[in-house]
């Protein structure tokens, strides 16, 4: 009965780490539809932990990490570089965990006399370690999300080099993954148990400063993208004045030769031709069309944008369909919404100008869902081209991180489409001055 009793309690156990593990992953990669997985996930690990018991395996480091690497690969489309450092905190810490937690049980197996008494102490330890291991997950989760969140590439050897060291080290020296480890800390005597809980300590503790460590590094990283991002901004705006003088100029030239236009068509329809009339009125629409770009999305600045950029795009031959509506409730700054609209044009319409194809295309669309807004572009591509991140999709993808969302872009068909998923958590919409 207390053997079934001990399995039953150890599965419990570790199903409630494998959950916080597996939140905590989540939490910090931004992937919260991923919970559906959940079940699977706690179904594959209880199995891993009874095959274990019946078997009397010391433990499952190795296949734990290979399984929820997977796991984020297969199921949640995770890049190497965004779940690596998460990755890293989370079995560092798991390591520490069973480090205590084989150092505090041979104490408990050495000085309890009674196996009732001893066991539950066990049990009492075991939901005290689940509890630390909660309580190092939510600081970490509380003080360092944003710099988690970010993908990032040389600076995880900060993390991973020091902690993969000390993970080894605990496990080596504990022999955590050796069938004898209980024995070997029973004769080890007390005093290796008590400098082992003491070293243990202490890297927690490191941990915590190199994770810090690495979080500062991440902040300057961003302030140096802001500083290039404000330099782009501003070329952007010496871009846009530009474009927006070179209309002006064409729609004055226009307005100057319409007294003319008027002139040969009443001419056309005074000697009833009136074919060759309506010919040369639908030439002038088509003028007029490129010169004059509806746009009503609701934000003024972004209309002017809206409507130079479309009207640059027609006047290349590219057809433009035009859906953007910005609710007035949604807190978005007008240079975000200006930068994130400009960058998704341009490139718009050089992948369409780049296509080869006859009849090039873009549509831009926006979708309002409860607190998001849904930003939609589809333009023509040449196929086979493979998507670079450039200067604009990394402005585009800094917008939306920005404001807590994301960016997904796919290509294929000779098609490319760029999605962009905004939140109004957390931002509010500057006052008006």
């Amino acid at each position: 009965m207390n053997r079934v009793f001990y399995h039953v309690w150890w599965l419990l156990v570790n199903e409630i780490v494998c959950y916080l593990a597996f939140d905590f992953l989540l939490e910090v990669t931004g992937r919260k539809e991923g919970r559906r997985y959940l079940p699977a996930w706690l179904g594959v690990n209880a199995l891993m932990i009874t095959a274990a018991l019946c078997v009397r395996l010391p433990g499952l480091f190795l296949a734990d990490v290979v399984l929820l690497a997977l796991f984020a690969r297969r199921f949640l489309k995770l890049a190497w570089e965004e779940f690596l450092a998460p990755l890293t905190i989370l079995f560092t810490f798991y390591v520490f965990m069973e480090g205590f937690s084989a150092v505090i049980m041979s104490w408990i197996s050495t000085n309890m006399s009674s196996p009732l008494y001893g066991q539950a102490v066990q049990v009492l330890v075991s939901l005290l370690l689940d509890g630390l291991y909660f309580l190092w997950l939510r600081i970490v989760r509380k003080r360092y999300l944003s710099s988690l969140h970010r993908s990032v590439s040389s600076y995880l050897y900060i993390l991973l080099l020091p902690c993969g060291i000390m993970a080894w080290s605990v496990r080596y020296g504990l022999k955590l993954d050796s069938p004898f480890f209980e024995e070997y800390l029973s004769a080890s005597g007390a005093g290796l148990r008590i400098s082992a809980f003491f070293l243990m300590t202490a890297g927690v503790l490191m941990v915590f400063m190199m994770i810090q460590v690495f979080s500062r590094i991440i902040a300057m990283t961003d302030q140096e993208r802001r500083g290039a991002l404000l330099k782009v901004r501003l070329e952007e705006q010496k871009i846009y004045i530009e474009e927006a003088r070179k209309r002006n100029e064409q729609f004055a030239s226009f307005q100057h030769d319409i007294d003319n236009h008027l002139l040969v068509l009443s001419g056309l329809i005074r000697e009833k031709h009136y074919e060759k009339a309506g010919e040369y009125i639908d030439r002038l629409r088509a003028g007029s069309e490129v010169l004059s770009f509806p746009v009503s999305t609701g934000n003024e600045v972004l209309d002017t944008l809206l409507r130079e950029k479309g009207g640059y795009a027609r006047g290349n031959g590219i057809e433009v369909a035009c859906r953007v509506r910005i609710p007035e409730e949604f807190p978005a700054d007008d240079m975000d919404l200006c930068i994130l609209f400009a960058n998704m044009m341009d490139n718009a319409v050089r992948g369409c100008m780049e296509s080869g194809q006859e009849k090039p295309f873009l549509t831009i669309c926006t979708r309002r869902r409860s607190r998001f807004l849904v930003i939609e572009e589809v333009n023509s591509a040449a196929p086979g081209q493979s998507v670079t991140m450039g200067t604009g999709l990394n402005n585009i993808r800094d917008i939306a991180e920005k404001y807590e969302g994301t960016m997904e872009l796919e290509k294929g068909g000779g098609t490319f489409r760029i999605s962009v998923l905004l939140c109004s958590k957390k931002t509010e919409k500057p006052s008006a001055k």
